[in-house]
């Protein structure tokens, strides 16, 4: 099996994943705060594969959740995707630039930067269904009163976050088909050198 076949299968293990996790494992606290760790999977793709990758299957976990979600579709279920993209969008462009710097620093920082987005993603959510939906759960005042717990929620999460991925991304960063190949020569570059070699050996 060639590795764009196993990436493919990959991504959709992980988009899966995401959804399960927030079907059933997320844990209510108010109407606007909840732990959950569906992000998990999604920051592991971000970090293997780049942003690119990363955004496709975010959009693909937010797609699914919001036309499997039990409060129907509405003018803000688009906004409620972005969390699911920020997830995998997020890691994949602050990784990989820092992670020539320090690798720690790369995992912490593209975590962290994570949590922010898809935080102030659903708050932007949060903030839309309450103007355009009618019988919202949610009112500005419970929305502001509601963001300082979940911004306790999101720093308490961070840690858990931080070290699953760090784990799980670093131990499948030693299976061949997650290996940097950027380092490695192109096979243009390849052909020239063999067309210089079978040169050389003309020439003796």
């Amino acid at each position: 099996m060639n590795k764009k076949v196993l990436k493919i299968t990959f991504c959709g293990v992980m988009a899966a994943m995401a959804i399960a996790l927030e079907k059933v494992t997320a844990l209510p606290i108010t109407n606007s705060i909840k732990i959950t760790f569906y992000g998990l999977p999604l920051i592991v793709v971000g970090i293997l594969y780049g942003f690119k990758i990363g955004f496709i299957t975010g959009l693909v976990s937010g797609t699914v959740l919001q036309l499997t979600s039990p409060y129907g579709i509405s003018v803000s279920s688009p906004f409620w995707a972005l969390a699911p993209i920020m997830w995998g969008l997020v890691p994949g462009l602050v990784f990989k630039p820092l992670c020539k710097v320090n690798k720690y620093l790369a995992y912490g920082l593209a975590v962290f930067a994570a949590s922010v987005a898809a935080n102030l993603a659903n708050t932007l959510a949060m903030y839309i269904d309450c103007l355009f939906v009618a019988d919202s759960w949610y009112t500005t005042a419970a929305i502001l009163l509601d963001w300082p717990g979940r911004i306790v929620t999101m720093l308490v999460t961070f840690i858990p976050y931080l070290l699953i991925s760090f784990i799980v991304c670093d131990r499948l960063k030693k299976i061949y088909f997650f290996e940097d190949e950027s380092n490695k020569p192109s096979d243009k570059c390849e052909e020239e050198n063999k067309k210089i070699e079978v040169k050389g050996e003309e020439t003796k």
